[in-house]
């Protein structure tokens, strides 16, 4: 998440949000379970309105 000093370690910082991204290999695993994980971690499953950041997360998604 977003502290006073940037994002925690293994978040990225891209407009004032900080995102974590998780693969799971091969297995694709269902939205609700998704969303547990973030909330885990005290954070959202990302929605993507702007395309800037649908560019920004699909380019990490391809990496």
């Amino acid at each position: 998440g977003l502290t006073p000093e940037g994002c925690l370690n293994s978040w990225i910082h891209f407009n004032n949000y900080c995102y974590q991204f998780h693969t799971t290999g091969q297995n694709k695993v269902h939205f609700d379970t998704a969303k547990g994980i973030c909330i885990t971690k005290g954070a959202t499953l990302v929605t993507l309105w702007k395309k800037e950041e649908f560019d920004f997360v699909t380019d990490k998604l391809k990496k």
